[in-house]
């Protein structure tokens, strides 16, 4: 028997699901890190593999004096070292700014800048955490018979009583130029991707690894782990990078005034390395208990 169309029933079609999005590219990150580690470290690689080589020609006897004095007063000065950490400082925002201005997401959220309640006093709060963990880490030195040695020290040497164009130009690389480019790499462009496709805590164990490794010293990249995992930490607690960047920079002023002010020959004792490593580690688990009362971002 045929059956009239008109008397079937219905079919409810459902909406078709929205197919699941794609994991964001690690590759495009892997890019932009070598990227970047190579604009860090290709002024400063040249310059000592300048100094190496005219230090070997002149043991030979194949440049003279005033030759070779030239080529250590440019690797080794202040002013070249300020010069090669203006580059990387460049390097890092570029390659965090750049992929974020082809991105299809808008700029504010592809690197969290976008504004937070209270981010400035959350900054301030972080910050305070960061010269804490690295009162405890100089404590630590001081104890191992450290100090003195690594790449602190070698900067500790060249900024120690600076004239006020020096320290101006120490502030605007190390203080600003460090805190800003670096966290706009970092916890802005690199720790965000790796949160969309590993997780946040992955995202911010791998991210600060990386931050340790571009300071290419044992000494100084151990501490820079720390600083990093409680700068990630605390972008994420705060839902802005504007507040790492506020912290980053503070904890570069108080190290950078640290060094201008306290003689790079001058010894500490046992008893004043207890005592920082006791005051950096309550100053790191006051500022650790502050952002844990931070209320969370939504997102």
């Amino acid at each position: 028997m045929a059956i009239d169309p008109s008397d079937a029933q219905p079919v409810a079609w459902a909406p078709l699901a929205a197919a699941p999005e794609a994991s964001p590219r690690v590759w495009t990150l892997v890019v932009a890190f070598a990227l970047a580690l190579l604009g860090a470290g290709l002024g400063t690689a040249l310059s000592w593999a300048a100094l190496s080589l005219a230090t070997a020609s002149r043991a030979h006897g194949r440049i003279t004096a005033p030759t070779f004095a030239l080529f250590e007063t440019v690797a080794a000065s202040p002013a070249g070292m300020l010069a090669s950490g203006l580059a990387a400082c460049l390097s890092f925002a570029l390659c965090a700014l750049v992929p974020a201005a082809l991105s299809s997401e808008f700029f504010d959220a592809r690197l969290r800048l976008a504004p937070r309640p209270h981010w400035i006093r959350w900054g301030v709060v972080t910050g305070l955490g960061m010269v804490g963990v690295g009162m405890a880490s100089s404590g630590v030195i001081a104890l191992a018979g450290l100090e003195g040695r690594g790449s602190l020290g070698v900067v500790h040497r060249a900024l120690y009583h600076p004239s006020p164009g020096l320290a101006l130009a120490a502030f605007a690389t190390v203080c600003l130029g460090a805190g800003t480019g670096e966290e706009l790499f970092f916890r802005g462009y690199v720790q965000t991707r790796l949160a969309q496709r590993w997780g946040a805590t992955w995202s911010v164990v791998v991210s600060a690894v990386l931050f340790a490794l571009v300071h290419f010293d044992p000494i100084h990249s151990a501490f820079a782990f720390l600083a990093g995992a409680l700068l990630g930490w605390a972008s994420l607690r705060v839902g802005t990078i504007r507040a790492t960047i506020v912290a980053h920079v503070l904890n570069n002023t108080v190290s950078l005034a640290g060094m201008a002010l306290t003689d790079p020959t001058s010894h500490t004792s046992r008893a004043e390395a207890f005592g920082e490593l006791a005051a950096g580690l309550a100053l790191t688990v006051i500022a650790a208990v502050a952002l844990r009362r931070a209320p969370p971002h939504e997102g």
